[in-house]
Order: structure tokens, then sequence, then C-alpha cells
């Protein structure tokens, strides 16, 4: 009879130590599906946001794309406004001389360099002068941020229903005002060269020509 109630106890043990290690098992199971649902979500929301940044950066490259193109268009008027500029210059003197130089040559001695070369001294001496860069950069870098702006307004207005443009940071409502406010600033730039030229107007040809 004590053999036989040991083995019934040692048998009950067994199955309770099994049952213990079966539910252990299951709460392991059910802990690693948790875990493996939550790296699904993870994933998914990786996924989102992968395609979020893909899209982000197709704008983004595309938005490099047009101002790239708008620095280019600006850049060639630039050069065109700076070709009519030399080409101004030059068809000026070529006219003074023509038109001029005969009547003056009688009366003033060195006119003639005066008319020709000395134009040519003041156009390299304009275009060197510190207040030409500064307002012709300042009125170029106004240009690019009036055209990013424009950019990120078209993008605002053809993307997400509901966003505005006072909701973008890189938005500024100015940049038009300050492009063309730059831009009459670089109309007026006051050469330091002709400020010489007006205060000595009734100067000696050779005291003109020393300013050069």
């Amino acid at each position: 009879a004590e053999v036989f109630k040991f083995e019934a106890a040692e048998k009950s043990l067994h199955v309770k130590v099994r049952e213990q290690k079966v539910a252990d098992l299951d709460a392991q199971v059910t802990a690693i599906k948790l875990h493996n649902e939550n790296l699904v979500d993870q994933v998914h929301e990786l996924e989102i946001s992968s395609a979020g940044l893909q899209e982000k950066v197709a704008a983004y490259e595309d938005f490099i794309g047009q101002l790239e193109k708008f620095q280019d268009k600006k850049m060639e008027e630039v050069n065109e406004k700076f070709d009519k500029l030399c080409a101004d210059f030059v068809d000026m003197a070529l006219h003074l001389e023509e038109k001029f130089y005969p009547h003056l040559l009688t009366t003033i001695s060195g006119c003639r360099w005066l008319l020709t070369h000395g134009v040519e001294l003041a156009i390299v001496k304009c275009l060197n002068s510190t207040e030409h860069p500064s307002a012709l950069g300042a009125a170029i870098s106004k240009a690019v941020e009036k055209g990013m702006q424009e950019g990120i307004s078209a993008g605002i207005t053809h993307g997400a229903e509901g966003r505005k443009l006072v909701d973008v940071a890189a938005y500024n409502p100015s940049a038009e005002a300050d492009y063309l406010s730059a831009l009459q600033h670089l109309q007026h730039v006051n050469f330091s060269l002709i400020v010489e030229l007006k205060s000595n107007k009734d100067a000696s040809v050779d005291t003109i020509t020393n300013l050069f």
C-alpha cells in the first residue's frame, strides 16, 4: 500500500511538472507571437515611411533640377545684359568718335584717347568696382530665393489638400519684395568713377584722364 501511494504521488508530481512546462511554453509562444506582431507592425510603418521618404527625395531632386534651370536662365539673362551693356558702351564710343571727334580735335588735345581707350577703361573700372559685384550678387541671390519660393508655392498649391504656405518653414512671403528691392538697388548703383567724373566735369583733359 505504501509503495502504491508513493508511485501515485510521484506520478502526480510528474504530471504537475509537465503541465507547468506546457504552461511555460504556451506563455513563451504567446510572447513570441506578440513580439512578431509588433515586428510586423514596425516593418509596415517603416515601409510607409520609406515610401514617403522616396517621394520626398523625388520631389527634392525635381526641385533641384528646376532650381538649376532657373539659375542657368538667370545667368543667361545676366550675361545677355552684360554683353548688351558692353555693346552699348562700344557703340557710344564709336558714335562719339565719329560724330564729335573731328570737331573736338581742333580745340582739345588728347580727345581721341579720351573717347575711345578712355571709355574702355571706364567700363573695366565700373565693372571691377566694389559697388557693382555686391549689388549684382545680392540681386542674383534674391532672384534665386524668389525662384525657390515660387517652387514651394507651386508644390503646395498642387500638393496635399489642407496644407498652407504659412505651414512651410522654408516659405518666405517677402522673397519677391526682397528681390525687387535688390534689383532696384542694382539699377541705382552709384559707381565711384561716375561720381569722380561728375565732380571733375569742368577739369582739364589731363585731370580727367588720370581718373581712369
